[in-house]
């Protein structure tokens, strides 16, 4: 799989990888393969993000009793804090994410999860263009 660009080419917007357009093929950025199997990368990544919510909440459950009022503090300022100062907020729970303990773990898979929703997104959007 190349990773070079020929000026033809269009890079299919699932799998990233460069593919020659078909001139009956729809006006979708996705390959054949993606084309084709749309509903198994999307039921896939749909299971994937299941698996990541029971882990989050796995995760939520263990934490210990520090842990847990650390973590419900940052997670009443992310929901109660005014605009202007939500960029100093975002500035600290990143410094808190470096930590690499039990409370970085749930806002790191917190991310995780949220760009996983993104894209089931973006991939029902391609399907529905389809």
């Amino acid at each position: 799989m190349s990773t070079e660009k020929i000026c033809y080419q269009q890079q299919c917007l699932v799998c990233m990888e460069w593919y020659d357009p078909l001139p009956e093929s729809p006006r979708v950025c996705l390959c054949s393969f993606c084309q084709r199997n749309i509903k198994a990368i999307i039921t896939r990544e749909q299971s994937t993000l299941g698996v990541w919510g029971a882990s989050l909440v796995d995760k939520i459950a263990r934490l210990t009793d520090d842990d847990h009022s650390r973590y419900s503090r940052i997670y009443h300022a992310l929901h109660s804090t005014p605009d202007e100062e939500l960029s100093a907020l975002r500035k600290k729970i990143d410094n808190t994410k470096l930590k690499n303990d039990a409370v970085s773990e749930v806002l790191l898979l917190q991310d995780a999860i949220l760009l996983r929703q993104e894209r089931i997104y973006t991939l029902l959007q391609l399907q529905a263009m389809l």
